[in-house]
């Protein structure tokens, strides 16, 4: 078979594995927490640490001969090949980003808190369903297509999911822009409250309480809600490299972040 053509397939098939696995996560979570969840850090419905995990599982358990009628085998390296993959996804966001999209630092068994015990287990049962008929589903569909449709198919998934994840990278970076003028808000406050109690309070009290308010009110209209959207599929979210940052995860999960210092500032005048 052409390359080009193992090429389109794998398109297909990382694709196939990223919504199944954006559909598993999100009912899996969901359930846990009694509401709907939307997960995941791209627009559109697919994650794809799950399509690369997919694919590697594929791969390895295929080319070891032993594991085609070998379920603790496939168990075992699907659990493995996973969770290397999703440690090396949250090594790779801390530094490309600062943040850790999850935590697992509170589960047993875990390592850095980006892979534990129980996601890997679940990785090891998901390999099996690939393993012994996920695969051979998504191969069959795939199969059925002509080679015009299986090319114009895979290019304009690609090209999506290409945009997507650039727009998404983007919103990851304005998300992390917010964090830091929340952060030089905070500052601000709390340089405002040293201020007041320098100065007259009643010279300087309404000019701060007005500058702190207009800036309080530009940040949460410009950051505040794609913020807490954010932050909503990922509840665990923590700093990687900037311990200070995690006080503003914290601020942002309340509804009003700011609101102790407005508070406080308003008290004087």
């Amino acid at each position: 078979m052409q390359s080009h053509v193992v090429f389109q397939q794998y398109v297909l098939y990382f694709v196939v594995y990223s919504v199944c696995g954006y559909f598993a996560e999100v009912i899996y979570c969901s359930l846990l927490q009694h509401k709907l969840v939307n997960r995941g850090f791209l627009y559109g419905p697919w994650i794809p640490i799950y399509g690369f995990g997919g694919l590697v599982i594929h791969v390895a358990t295929t080319s070891m001969h032993v594991a085609a009628g070998n379920p603790v085998v496939v168990f075992f390296t699907s659990m493995a090949s996973a969770s290397v993959i999703e440690y090396v996804g949250s090594w790779w966001m801390e530094k490309a980003f600062g943040l850790k999209l999850w935590d697992y630092s509170k589960h047993r068994f875990n390592i850095n808190g980006r892979v534990c015990l129980l996601n890997s287990t679940l990785f090891g049962l998901g390999g099996l369903a690939l393993t012994y008929g996920g695969h051979s589903s998504a191969a069959g569909w795939v199969d059925r297509l002509s080679p015009q449709a299986l090319a114009w198919s895979s290019n304009s998934l690609l090209l999506l999911f290409t945009i997507d994840f650039v727009c998404s990278v983007y919103r990851l970076n304005k998300f992390r822009e917010g964090l830091a003028e929340l952060q030089r808000l905070v500052e601000q406050g709390r340089e405002n409250l040293e201020l007041l109690k320098t100065m007259d309070r009643k010279e300087v009290a309404e000019m701060v309480q007005k500058r702190f308010a207009e800036k309080a009110a530009l940040w949460k209209g410009n950051f505040g809600r794609q913020g807490k959207l954010l932050l909503s599929k990922f509840p665990t979210m923590r700093s990687g490299s900037v311990s200070h940052l995690d006080e503003l995860l914290e601020r942002l999960k309340a509804e009003d972040p700011l609101k102790d210092f407005k508070q406080k500032v308003l008290k004087h005048d």
